[in-house]
């Protein structure tokens, strides 16, 4: 069965429409996902059809008033997102269009509650926050500067707009034009910002990234270097666009493009600098490997050749620029750095932690951290908040 015939029978065994012997096939579906631990496998008939009758009623109920869920007041709700029905390989996750709900029906028991032991002060999520480095050294806290020009750099005006960067585009007659003169832009962990180039590319910095890059480019490439994770939208000039990867900490790669949408996610505590495309076309010079819209390189910080993924989720990619986390099959190890990056905190583990977990939902990176840890506890992940420090635990 397609999966489209998937989705179409699922509506129909949520209302109620199904024939004997479909129900009958959907339930089979469910009691074969797993063993063990499986809630809906330990259900009778009677507790299976309450459970999901009750489902039923409230995600309709949700949806009629035309409500936003509140995960938090959702016990079974690890995550949402706005999309139609269908089938994970690894859990069975019920989505209503226009409700924005996750259910999930693997590990969870049906009527969880989730333990996140509440702090007395929560974290508050990430936000636009930065530090320009000027070529002589001095630095410019960007998150509590005021609008408009802040300095010159070079002969390039530098502007402060609506939470963003904007270098003036220089002329070959301004003075300083040929001079080459450098600024880094900077963001701490919980911090985001955006920057346009003075070409005109648009900049958008993740937690804990950088980018150093010329006031003017003056000659017959632009070149920038970069560390985190960045997203490029190039501006068409004629001249080649280059961006140097980790080139301080020995881990060097570049990317050369024309004109192009990408994404390149180079942390230091991640076991490969991912760069994926969104649109136009790149080459990566380790290996001399051509990227098209839709793939990713995959380059291992050990070194080697790229390898290449020729259909990655660029909505998962993009997620963090999008103000989402986005997460299918992505564990708990991943996930954590993630939430450490972007609520400043540091995370450890504390006995049989199941780091091994996939998640599979998405959020809003608006939610403050122990809104988001009851979305996550719907896996049955425990967790514990001392300051800014988070334990996972059993």
């Amino acid at each position: 069965m397609n999966t489209t015939a998937n989705e179409e029978l699922l509506d129909r065994y949520l209302s109620g429409a199904c024939s004997p012997e479909e129900q009958k096939q959907v339930e089979q579906w469910l009691d074969r996902q797993e063993t063990g631990d499986n809630a809906w496998a330990q259900m009778d008939a009677s507790a299976k059809a309450a459970w999901m009758a009750s489902l039923y009623r409230d995600i309709r109920h949700t949806v009629a008033a035309g409500d936003e869920p509140n995960i938090i007041q959702a016990p079974v709700i690890p995550f949402y997102r706005r999309t139609l029905f269908r089938v994970s390989a690894a859990a069975m996750v019920l989505l209503l269009l226009g409700s924005g709900m996750y259910y999930w029906l693997g590990r969870q028991k049906p009527a969880t509650t989730v333990a996140v032991r509440q702090p007395a002060r929560d974290v508050a999520p990430g936000g636009n926050k930065a530090v320009l480095t000027l070529a002589g050294g001095e630095q410019i806290v960007l998150d509590s500067a005021a609008n408009g020009l802040l300095t010159q750099q070079g002969g390039t005006g530098i502007h402060k707009q609506d939470g963003q960067i904007v270098y003036d585009r220089p002329r070959a007659a301004d003075p300083g034009y040929q001079a080459l003169v450098y600024n880094t832009m900077t963001t701490p962990r919980g911090g985001q910002y955006q920057l346009t180039l003075p070409d005109g590319t648009k900049v958008w910095l993740n937690a804990a990234s950088s980018i150093h890059y010329p006031t003017a480019f003056a000659g017959k490439e632009r070149r920038v270097s970069v560390t985190g994770e960045v997203y490029f939208e190039v501006a068409h000039t004629g001249n080649p666009f280059i961006v140097e990867i980790n080139a301080a900490s020995g881990k060097q790669a570049e990317v050369e493009v024309l004109g192009t949408h990408f994404n390149i996610n180079a942390y230091d505590d991640e076991p490969a600098i991912h760069t994926t495309l969104l649109e136009g076309k790149v080459r990566i010079s380790a290996g001399g490997t051509i990227l098209l819209p839709g793939q990713q390189a995959q380059l291992s910080v050990a070194g080697g050749s790229p390898q290449v993924v020729s259909r990655v989720d660029t909505e998962q990619v993009m997620a963090w620029k999008n103000h989402l986390f986005k997460f299918d099959s992505v564990d708990l190890k991943k996930v954590m750095r993630q939430l450490a990056r972007w609520y400043n905190i540091d995370v450890s583990y504390e006995g049989n932690a199941p780091v091994s977990e996939m998640f599979f939902g998405e959020m809003q990176r608006s939610l403050n951290l122990s809104q988001v840890l009851k979305g996550l506890g719907g896996m049955g992940v425990h967790f514990r908040i001392e300051g800014r420090r988070l334990i996972v635990t059993q």
